[in-house]
């Protein structure tokens, strides 16, 4: 192609390689960085060996902060103390989850969301709902259904690839919808 690209205008330079320690293998090991272990979803026993590890003290703040993360029948708060006192323990996933649900759950974002937010990822395992994607980078807590009758919110757990695509869907089926009505309106109004 002779160094112009289609456009007229010079072609850039060819990408320079990555060095050995971003191969894409170092990346895809990164990338599994930030995805929860499944194996300590639900699992009791390991929550119990990692709380006989630490010190005594901040034994029941970790108990409690590994219940709030793990465990189906665990906390669905916690408080602002325990987490701190906790966060010494944490790998960098949990830490990082940990921070974005308790903002959902405990801080700010309380009255948008609240237990059922926690209950949406823990139902999850920390996975997207329709995907499966795993990296909690890009997980978002969405509401899937209200019962205002009963005062009861579910909220789904997706990526932010499908929660775009399941926001989009809600938006096309509202211009469809108000299309209709319109062509409705439309053929009532040539009836008369």
């Amino acid at each position: 192609m002779n160094g112009v690209s289609p456009i007229g205008q010079e072609a850039l330079p060819p990408t320079v390689p990555r060095p050995p320690s971003e191969s894409s293998d170092a990346i895809r090991m990164q990338d599994s960085c930030f995805q929860v272990d499944e194996t300590s979803i639900g699992d009791g026993n390991s929550t119990e060996a990692r709380v006989a590890a630490v010190e005594e003290s901040d034994r029941d703040a970790l108990r409690r902060t590994l219940g709030y993360l793990y465990l189906k029948d665990g906390p669905l708060s916690i408080a602002r103390d325990s987490k701190t006192q906790a966060e010494q323990y944490l790998t960098p996933v949990e830490l990082f989850v940990l921070r974005w649900l308790y903002k959902r759950t405990d801080g700010k974002l309380r009255r948008f969301y609240g237990p059922a937010t926690l209950e949406a990822v823990r139902r999850s395992r920390y996975r997207c709902e329709k995907c499966g994607f795993a990296d909690v980078r890009a997980l978002n807590t969405e509401k899937a259904d209200c019962d205002k009758e009963a005062g009861q919110i579910r909220f789904a757990c997706l990526c932010a690839n499908c929660n775009t695509v399941e926001a989009r869907a809600k938006e096309m089926a509202a211009i469809v919808s108000n299309e209709e009505r319109a062509a409705q309106a439309d053929d009532e109004h040539r009836s008369s």
